[in-house]
C-alpha cells in the first residue's frame, strides 16, 4: 500500500491542509519541536484505523475529517474517517469500525485472527493490529514494553499482543493451520457434548430401565417446574446484579467529581504555600483555566489556608468512604454473580436431563431396552468418530508446525544475527538475552533506555521488511526519547536510513528536527513544517471542502 496524499478538515473550525507524499521515504521535518509533525502522522495512522491512544491537547481528532488517497495493487482508492465511521472508494456506504477492519484485511489479503481474553474463541483483528507493528509512536511506545503500549487491545489475550500478531504476518500460522485449530476446537466442543449426554444418559439408566422391563417414572412436569424456579431466581439476582452495576457506575462518578476536586484543592495548597503567582487552576466541569480566588469562591471557601485544608480533609475522608462503598459493593456483586453462575449451571444441567428423556422416551412413549441401547450405540460411535477426528487433526497440526517452526528458526537466526551487529553499532548497550518474540519489558534508564528500546525496534522492522507479508508503510514517529549525544543520534538516523528508509520494499515516514537531516545518508522527499504557521488553515478548507462532499450532504450532528 502507497499513501499518496492525506487531507485533513476541522470542519468545525472551517480549516484544512494536504500532505502529498512520495511512494519511498518522506522526512516529515521542522526546525523546532512541537511544530505539528506528529499530529500528522498519528492522523495518517488514524485514518487507517489505528486507534491512537494520545493526540496533541490542541488537536482534536473527533471534530475532523481525514482522508487517504492510496494505491494498492497498481488500483487507486481513498479511505475517509470521521470519528469511528469510514467511508471507502468502492462502496457509498458508510462501515463502521468492524465492517471497515473487514474491508481493510480483505484489501491487504491478510487474515489475523487473535484469541479474545479469557476465552478460547478467536476473532478477527480490527484493523490498528496489523499497524501496530510498523508504527513507532513518540509518546506510547518507549514505555518499555515494545508495541504493548503503543495501543490498547486489552480485549485480546494479553499473550497474543503482539507476538501472535508477528507470527501471523511472518508465516509462522498460516491460514490453513488456523482454520484448522479452529476446526479441532469446534470439534472438541463437540465432544464434551457428548460426554456430558453420554453421563446424563447413565444417570438416568436406573430412572428407566430394570432387569425386566422399561418404566417411565421420570417427573418431567416436575423437573420443568425447577428448571422455571432456577430460571426466576437467576432472574432476580440478575436485576441485583444490574442494581449494584448502577450504584457502582453513580458512585464512580462521584468519586471521579470528588477526585477532581481534590486535585484543585491541591493547586490551591500549593498557591497558598508558595509565592508563585502563575499557578492556575481548572475548572472540574468545563476545564478552563481559573485563578485560585476564582476556584475558592465557586467552593466558598475563604481564602485562607486553614479552611481551604480542612474542605481538603473533609474531600478525602469522603473519598475514602465512597472507595470502602465501591470496595464493598464490588464485593457483593461478586457474590450474586458467583450464585447467578451456579443457578444457570443446575438450570442447563437440567435441560440436559429433559433433552435425553425426551429423546428417549419420545415425550411419552415407553421405552424399550432396544431403545436405550440403541442411543447409547448412538452416542459411543459419535464420541468416537469425533475423538478419531480430533486425533488426525491434531497429527496434522503437529506436522504443519513442525514445518512452520523451520520458518520461524531461519527468521529467528537473522533476528539474532542482526542483533549482533546493533550491539556492535550500539556497544554501551547489552542485546543480549532478549530472544526473538520475547517481550519482556526492558529495565535501563536514561539514554541506555533509549538506545536499547531503539535497537529492539529496529530489529523487529528490519524481520518485517525482510519476510512480511504485510504490505504497508512503515511510520516512525520519533527515535528519540530522551537526550542522546551527538555520536549516538547520528548512529540512530544512519541505522534507520540503512533498514528502513532507503528500503524499496515498503514506503516509510519519519519524523525529525531539520538539523538531524544531514545524518541521513539518502536524499528522500522532505515535508517542512513551518512552526510559526498554523497546520490547517482557511484557505485549505475551501479548496479540500469538496473532498468530503459524502459526509457534508448528511448531518455532521449525526457523526
Amino acid at each position: 500500500m502507497i499513501i499518496r496524499k492525506l487531507i485533513i478538515c476541522d470542519y468545525k473550525n472551517k480549516q484544512a491542509n494536504s500532505f502529498t507524499f512520495n511512494e519511498g521515504a518522506n522526512i516529515i521535518a521542522s526546525h523546532k519541536n512541537t511544530s505539528g509533525k506528529s499530529c500528522i502522522l498519528k492522523s495518517l495512522l488514524y485514518v487507517l484505523g489505528f486507534e491512537t491512544e494520545r493526540f496533541a491537547s490542541n488537536w482534536h481528532a473527533s471534530e475532523m475529517l481525514f482522508k487517504v488517497y492510496f494505491t494498492h495493487n497498481s488500483k487507486d482508492g481513498y479511505i475517509i474517517r470521521a470519528k469511528n465511521k469510514f467511508w471507502v472508494s468502492d462502496t457509498q456506504e458508510v462501515l463502521s469500525l468492524k465492517e471497515y477492519s473487514e474491508w481493510f484485511y480483505n484489501l491487504l489479503d491478510i487474515n489475523i485472527k487473535l484469541p479474545l481474553k479469557d476465552k478460547k474463541e478467536m476473532q478477527l483483528g480490527y484493523a490498528g493490529i496489523p499497524l501496530l507493528l510498523h508504527y513507532i509512536d513518540q509518546d506510547t511506545s518507549w514505555g518499555g514494553s515494545l508495541y504493548k503500549d503503543t495501543c490498547n487491545f486489552s480485549w485480546y489475550s494479553s499473550d497474543s499482543i503482539p507476538k501472535a500478531i508477528f507470527e501471523n504476518v511472518l508465516g509462522f500460522n498460516d491460514d490453513n493451520y488456523i482454520k484448522l485449530s479452529e476446526r479441532k476446537i469446534e470439534l472438541e466442543k463437540k465432544r464434551n457434548q457428548i460426554s456430558t449426554q453420554q453421563e446424563v444418559l447413565d444417570s438416568l439408566k436406573d430412572k428407566f430401565l430394570s432387569p425386566n422391563s422399561l418404566s417411565t417414572n421420570f417427573d418431567e412436569a416436575g423437573v420443568k417446574k425447577q428448571i422455571e424456579n432456577y430460571l426466576k431466581y437467576a432472574t432476580i439476582l440478575s436485576e441485583k446484579i444490574n442494581d449494584y452495576k448502577r450504584q457502582i457506575y453513580t458512585k464512580k462518578i462521584a468519586l471521579d467529581a470528588l477526585l477532581l476536586d481534590q486535585q484543585e484543592l491541591q493547586d490551591i495548597l500549593t498557591f497558598l504555600n508558595t509565592s508563585y503567582k502563575e499557578i492556575k487552576c481548572r475548572c472540574t466541569h468545563c476545564n478552563s483555566l481559573l485563578t485560585p480566588e476564582q476556584s475558592l469562591k465557586r467552593m466558598k471557601l475563604d481564602d485562607n489556608r486553614i479552611s481551604v485544608e480542612l474542605y481538603y480533609q473533609d474531600l478525602s475522608n469522603k473519598i475514602e468512604q465512597l472507595k470502602k462503598e465501591l470496595e464493598d459493593l464490588y464485593s457483593q456483586k461478586i457474590g450474586i454473580e458467583d450464585e447467578y453462575s451456579k443457578f444457570l449451571e443446575i438450570s442447563n444441567t437440567k435441560n440436559d436431563e429433559l433433552t435425553l428423556v425426551a429423546y428417549i422416551n419420545n415425550k411419552a412413549n415407553e421405552l424399550s431396552n432396544d431403545k436405550y441401547t440403541s442411543l447409547k450405540n448412538e452416542l459411543n460411535t459419535a464420541y468416537i468418530d469425533t475423538k478419531n477426528k480430533i486425533k488426525d487433526m491434531t497429527h496434522k497440526l503437529t506436522t504443519m508446525k513442525k514445518s512452520l517452526a523451520k520458518i520461524k528458526e531461519n527468521i529467528t537466526k537473522t533476528f539474532d544475527s542482526t542483533l549482533l551487529e546493533l550491539n556492535k553499532i550500539f556497544p554501551k548497550i547489552s542485546l543480549e538475552g532478549y530472544e526473538f518474540l520475547n517481550f519482556r519489558k526492558v529495565k535501563e534508564s536514561g539514554s541506555a533506555d533509549n538506545q536499547l528500546i531503539f535497537a529492539l525496534y529496529m530489529a523487529y522492522m528490519d524481520i518485517l521488511v525482510k519476510y512480511s507479508k504485510l504490505d504497508l508503510p512503515f511510520v516512525i514517529d520519533s527515535i528519540i526519547k530522551s537526550d542522546l549525544d551527538g555520536d549516538v543520534l547520528k548512529t540512530a538516523y544512519k541505522t534507520i536510513d540503512k533498514i528502513i528508509l532507503s528500503s524499496n520494499k515498503h514506503q516509510s515516514f519519519l519524523a525529525g528536527l531539520t538539523d538531524n537531516l544531514n545524518f541521513l545518508m539518502n536524499k528522500y522527499n522532505h515535508i517542512i513544517i513551518d512552526s510559526n504557521q498554523r497546520i490547517l488553515n482557511k484557505e485549505g478548507y475551501l479548496k479540500y471542502e469538496n473532498e468530503f462532499n459524502i459526509i457534508f450532504k448528511k448531518n455532521l450532528s449525526e457523526l
